[in-house]
């Protein structure tokens, strides 16, 4: 049996085509090539037949009536999303910044990404969050201390 190729109209492939379809195949079984199928067939639909626009924009409009508690619901519920995920994003921010106070004294200074500019060479290195002193090593002279804490309390959060 010979087998017959068409140029897919979707995404320019050569397939072979369906003996069921025959040489009315224009499309590939492929989901994105099958939706520019419908849609162009819709958009044709709705240029050339009157009664089935007229039933479209009637089905739309009772879709967009029904739905209308639906949109305001689901607005009210993106506003608290999204309260909700800047109070994270800020808890996530400050578990990440530094805090360094020195032992003898009652102030502290906050050091973030941005208030600290640590020249490292150039390479690869591996983070742990252990002890930000021995990660850092020359960061207690930056801030003045002479001495590193006994503890692991110099990192909020961790």
């Amino acid at each position: 049996m010979e087998h017959i190729t068409v140029r897919c109209r979707g995404c320019g492939r050569l397939v072979r085509q369906e003996p069921r379809v025959g040489e009315r195949q224009q499309y590939c079984k492929r989901s994105r090539c099958q939706r520019k199928r419908r849609a162009r067939w819709q958009r044709e639909r709705m240029l050339t037949d009157t009664a089935y626009r007229s039933e479209q924009k009637a089905a739309q409009k009772l879709a967009r009536g029904k739905s209308t508690a639906y949109y305001r619901e689901y607005r009210a519920e993106l506003k608290l999303r999204s309260k909700r995920s800047r109070r994270r994003q800020k808890r996530r921010e400050q578990r990440l910044s530094l805090e360094i106070t020195s032992p003898g004294s009652a102030g502290s200074e906050r050091l973030t990404a941005e208030t600290v500019a640590v020249d490292f060479p150039a390479g690869r290195y591996m983070v742990v969050r252990r002890n930000v002193w021995a990660l850092l090593g020359g960061l207690a002279q930056l801030s003045g201390q002479t001495e590193a804490p006994a503890t692991d309390r110099a990192c909020v959060g961790g």
